[in-house]
């Protein structure tokens, strides 16, 4: 969710930028968030990747835990 609103991941430009980026290859958060033009924080704690991950859109191929502590 984004703002409390459910994400429209087939309708969202942000979303479309995000699968563009990844036409290239597989790409961590942080270069997902610079190619694509979408901040790190939407992408991550927004729900977007989640949510695109859910609609099979997208694969999610490694999930670390951050260095420092802090959300997942």
């Amino acid at each position: 969710m984004s703002n409390g609103r459910p994400i429209n991941v087939h309708n969202s430009r942000a979303c479309r930028r995000i699968l563009a980026a990844l036409e290239a290859g597989p790409l961590t958060a942080e270069q997902i968030s610079a190619s694509a033009a979408v901040g790190i924080n939407t992408i991550t704690k927004g729900g977007y990747l989640r949510q695109m991950e859910l609609a099979a859109m997208i694969h999610v191929a490694k999930w670390q835990p951050p260095a420092r502590s802090g959300m997942w």
